[in-house]
């Protein structure tokens, strides 16, 4: 598995189930391509300090 940074992990398969907490819910699972609304969706959660599980700091793993 590789670790990409998020930034430019658009298109690439996630290797990690990604979620924000709250709530909780998984926004990327392994297997799933990541789109570019994803990578924004958690970049704004990390800005406004919301918990997000399964990145590796700044960075996300990937499959390919």
């Amino acid at each position: 598995m590789l670790s990409v940074p998020l930034i430019s992990a658009a298109g690439h398969i996630s290797g990690a189930v990604v979620g924000v907490y709250p709530p909780g819910v998984p926004v990327l699972i392994p297997g799933e391509e990541i789109t570019p609304e994803a990578v924004r969706y958690i970049k704004d959660a990390m800005s406004a300090g919301f918990d997000v599980f399964g990145l590796d700091g700044a960075n996300i793993y990937v499959t390919k």
